[in-house]
């Protein structure tokens, strides 16, 4: 198939007449949206074709060409189809009934998630009550749930306690909206929304354990804080149950790159950040013991009690802990220390501790040897290591030690002089 083919059919489909949607009843416009569909369906399946006969040709050109073409009709597409969102939100609840009518008949990509943003704008007593069947899959999808009526259904309300309404959903992306929408508003944590909440803190899955943490940071009130406390650090305890726990991700956050480890940072920062937790945190942490005492240390770090200080030298200087956990008490030392740190920190400014990644597995160097590797990734006994260091010395890397104690060192300066 020729360029000039490609363009001849481009100029066809531009010559489409835009549709003005305007002063139309409901009727008129699902008729519009039928024909938009139809048309983008044509669109797509047209460039499709010829993306896929023309990437034969080995002419990037062309491809480009072809492409950037693609990227202006879908521009094009998308602005009709916010131009539909918008009059079909202008015209109120008159057109639920339409719109819900259509709903399961439609299988359109664009379509659904339109008549969710459309419902979703009208703020009503119906539009709501339609929203919320939506999302626990009591509405026109059947059983099928939906995050995003969930979301707008939660933007709506004006008393926010209500989305713990979706907390028994099932749908862990549902319940993550209800969870995102108690924090996002600061709701009070009483009693029924603790009960409720805490489970997550012990979740299978990471995302459901980090806004379940968020809801209690967020607490504007200082109330059930022996109990917040109490149900984060479980949460720390039980960070190595999660599957693949130790499993080496690229978290780009300080460093922490397991599963666990991230846990680790975002429960240290609930609780660094909740409300009147300096009384439960200074009591229970002399029970503690590990990596979990060593959170908790940081997180008291952070609010700046000074008595964690020698626990958190001795802490870094334990090479039974995870690396990460340990450059970051000492990050933490920053806060609670003072110029008589200095030349402690100072001894590790310059720290070569390298942690890098290379093809996929996460790596600790030292003088130009490998002394951790992940081995969760392929096998690395077939590899000679020796032979491969130029390459790893060329990709990502950072030095753990040296930034935070860099870090470390900068805050005390900055506090002191």
């Amino acid at each position: 198939m020729k360029i000039t083919l490609l363009k001849v059919v481009v100029i066809s489909l531009f010559s489409f007449c835009q549709i003005a949607f305007c002063d139309r009843d409901i009727d008129e416009l699902q008729k519009e949206i039928e024909a938009l569909i139809e048309k983008t369906d044509t669109e797509n399946d047209f460039f499709w074709q010829i993306y896929v006969s023309e990437t034969d040709e080995k002419d990037p050109e062309k491809r480009t060409a072809i492409m950037d073409e693609r990227r202006r009709i879908n521009q094009r597409t998308k602005s009709e189809w916010e131009n539909v969102e918008k009059q079909l939100a202008s015209m109120g609840e008159v057109v639920i009934d339409p719109l819900l009518n259509k709903y399961e008949s439609v299988e359109y990509l664009y379509y659904r998630p339109m008549v969710i943003r459309v419902i979703g704008q009208l703020g009503t007593t119906k539009s709501q009550e339609i929203l919320k069947d939506i999302a626990l899959g009591r509405g026109v999808m059947g059983k099928q749930t939906s995050p995003d009526a969930a979301m707008y259904y939660i933007k709506n309300l004006t008393d926010n306690r209500m989305a713990i309404d979706f907390i028994d959903s099932g749908d862990r992306n549902v319940i993550s909206q209800a969870l995102s929408g108690l924090y996002r508003d600061r709701v009070s944590v009483d009693m029924e929304i603790f009960t409720r909440v805490s489970p997550f803190l012990k979740s299978d899955d990471f995302g459901l354990r980090v806004n379940a943490a968020r809801v209690f940071a967020a607490d504007p009130n200082d109330t059930f804080v022996s109990e917040k406390v109490k149900a984060i650090i479980q949460s720390i305890e039980t960070a190595s149950e999660l599957p693949n726990a130790s499993e080496a991700i690229d978290s780009k956050l300080d460093g922490i790159e397991t599963k666990k480890g991230s846990v680790y940072l975002r429960m240290i920062a609930a609780l660094s950040e909740m409300k009147g937790a300096d009384d439960a945190l200074s009591e229970i942490f002399g029970k503690l013991d590990g990596e979990t005492k060593l959170c908790v240390a940081i997180a008291m770090g952070n609010r700046g009690h000074e008595s964690v200080k020698a626990y958190l030298w001795a802490a870094f200087n334990h090479q039974e802990f995870d690396l990460p956990i340990r450059t970051l008490a000492l990050r933490t030392l920053g806060i609670v220390g003072n110029k008589t740190d200095l030349p402690e920190l100072k001894k590790y400014e310059n720290d070569t501790l390298i942690q890098t990644e290379w093809n996929g597995a996460q790596l600790l160097m030292n003088h130009g040897k490998i002394i951790s590797k992940n081995l969760s990734k392929p096998p690395w006994a077939d590899f000679d290591m020796d032979a491969v260091y130029n390459d790893i010395e060329r990709s990502r890397k950072r030095y753990p030690v040296r930034e935070s104690a860099n870090q470390a060192i900068k805050m005390i300066n900055d506090r002191e002089n």
